[in-house]
Parts: structure tokens; sequence; C-alpha cells
């Protein structure tokens, strides 16, 4: 007889991950979506997003093999206030990316078809929009709204809000290509992502809108590396986990907590993909034993405060100052060997503190 069912507000990694564990467990798992299928906002998607990954750690944590929907980066090439660093594909490097979004070579297609097959209901078209909608949910529910203004606001929860100016295409390349600039038009940083013949480019800047010379300019660094991308628009309404040193929460409003929403994401570069599947682990755990989740929440989210400390002292950097720093970061991790760059990864929430 299956046990009691559990609610889970959100269809991204975090959510999913959650669900396949506890319908593995045995438990009856609705999850609940505020898009009409899952692999989030489909004007967003499909997109590429790198991070590092250890398939053998995610597998033995989550009990997910994702490696299938991992493709190494072939070619990454990072421009930092005009000089260029080029990183080509070594087999000893943890780098990889993953194409988002609702076709069948993405991670979330991967994740839904193993929740399906586990069982797992969806209803469609859900969107947590108030503190009333959160206190009509069964008690013990997991929220996991990732980037979404509302499920911040609905849980009480401090965000800073973010904004992107980003164009999307089908391109004729097979290799998985990244191009990565930090330059003055954006406090954040922009990136341009190729993957399965899906080219992406974003422009992602927390606290305040790009200007039009921010726009332009980066859109002329896209059309200088040969991508040919229309289309280009805004992307508004987005919110990170960025605002308070105590932004990593669990347990609130008696409810779980998950994925972006409970602050995994990371604050300098804003590594979160891993982070949410173990967090969506995590929140699966919380179910029946509170206490050990609450002890590996708080191991996933240790380099937390630290990163938001470096990353509000970067922010208030003069540009010149700020150009210096980015530019030896990025020579120190070219220069460096596939396994010190390893090493160098393991602040990524989910990388290297939690095996």
């Amino acid at each position: 007889m299956a046990e009691q069912g559990i609610t889970i507000i959100g269809a991204g990694l975090s959510g999913l991950t959650a669900a396949i564990n506890l319908a593995r467990d045995g438990r009856e798992v609705t999850v609940l979506e505020k898009e009409n299928r899952h692999g989030g906002r489909p004007e967003f998607r499909p997109d590429g997003a790198s991070s590092p990954f250890d398939f053998q750690a995610i597998e033995s944590y989550t009990g997910i093999d994702i490696s299938p929907a991992c493709k190494h980066v072939d070619k990454m090439m990072f421009e930092v206030f005009g000089k260029s660093v080029e990183m080509e594909h070594e087999d000893r490097s943890d780098s990889y990316m993953v194409e988002r979004g609702s076709r069948s070579t993405s991670l979330d297609t991967l994740l839904y078809d193993t929740a399906v097959e586990a069982g797992v209901k969806f209803e469609w078209g859900f969107a947590l929009k108030s503190p009333a909608d959160v206190a009509a949910l069964p008690e013990g529910s997991i929220i996991a709204t990732g980037l979404d203004v509302r499920g911040f606001e609905a849980m009480g929860i401090p965000y800073v809000p973010f904004w992107g100016w980003f164009a999307k295409g089908l391109v004729d390349e097979e290799r998985t290509v990244a191009w990565a600039y930090i330059d003055d038009f954006s406090v954040d940083y922009t990136f341009t992502t190729i993957i399965n013949g899906a080219a992406f480019a974003l422009l992602f800047q927390r606290t305040k809108p790009p200007t039009r010379r921010d726009k332009e300019k980066y859109e002329r660094f896209v059309e200088r590396d040969t991508l040919h991308l229309t289309g280009w628009r805004d992307l508004i309404g987005g919110a990170a986990p960025h605002r308070s040193l105590s932004n990593p929460i669990l347990f609130k409003n008696n409810m779980i907590v998950a994925g972006t929403l409970a602050g995994v994401m990371e604050p300098v570069l804003n590594f979160g993909m891993l982070g949410a599947m173990v967090s969506g682990k995590i929140a699966a755990v919380a179910v029946t034993d509170k206490g050990a989740a609450y002890d590996e929440f708080k191991q996933l989210t240790s380099f937390f405060r630290p990163s938001l400390r470096i990353k509000r002292v970067i922010d208030r950097m003069p540009l010149p100052v700020r150009r210096g720093f980015w530019g030896l970061a990025v020579m120190g991790m070219s220069m460096s060997s596939p396994e010190a760059r390893n090493r160098a990864m393991r602040f990524v929430p989910g990388y290297g503190n939690i095996k």
C-alpha cells in the first residue's frame, strides 16, 4: 500500500528529483507546475547550461544517472574586457553542458521521463502566486518554484531581481561550444552556448536592467563570433536567492523548500543545476527525517555565505580593479591542469560538498 501522498510545486530539476525519490520510496506524488508541460518557460528554451558534474557522485546520492543528457564541452572561450582565452576539450575535465527545456535531448526530459516511469502524477497550469496559495497546500508540501519571483514572494523569502537580454535559434553545429564574456555591459556576465544544434545567448544581470547600449554591445560580440541570432528580447521577472546571508532555507511556513528558492544557487557564478538536484533529494529525505535532511542541507549550502560576501566585494570594485580581478581569475584557470580546475570548483553546491 502506498504511503501518504506528497505534493510538489514546480517541475524543475529539484522538484523532479524529489518526486522521483519519493515515488520510488512508495509515496503517491503529485507535481503541480505553472507551465503547460515540463522544461520551464517555453519562450526561454531550449538553452545550454554548463557546470562541473561528477556523475558517479550524483547517481550515488540522488539515484539518478544524468550522464545521457550531458555532453563534454568541446570548446570554451572566455573573453574578459577584450582579452580572449580559449580552452579546448580535455577528457579529464568535469566540465559538461546540458540542454534545458522540453526537447527529447534535454536534462529536463530525462528527469520527467524518469518521474513518469516511477509513477509520479503531473498537473499543469498551477501557479503559486500568494501566501494564501501556500496556506491552501497540504502541510509538508515541497516548494520548488525556481527563479520565479512569485514563488519567493508567496513564501516570504528575500530575493534579488535579475534581468536578461537573450536570443536563441537552431544552427548547423555538432560540437558543444560555450563563450563567456565579462565586460562593462553587465555587472554579472554574459554567455553564449551551442548544444544539440541549439544556440542560445544571454546577457544576465542582477540588481538593475541592462541599458540599450549594454544590449547592443553584447549583440555585437555574439555576431562577431559568427552566431547570427535574431529575435532578441527581454527576460523580465526573475529572482535570485542572493539578498541575504541567511537566504538558504529548508523549512518555512510548514513547507519544505528546495532548489533555487532554497538558496542553492551559488552567488558569484550562479551555478545551480547540481545543487538543485541534490536539494531535491534532501527535500525528499525531509519528508520523513527532518534532522538528517537539515544536516545535509547545511553541508550543501556551506559555501553560500563566503561566496555572497565575495560577490558583494566584486560588485563594489572600481571597473579597472574588477577588470584585473577577472583577468587573473580566467588566466589562472586557463593555465591550470584539469585536475586543478576540478578541485577549484569544489565551491559549487553539490559538487564538492555532497558525496
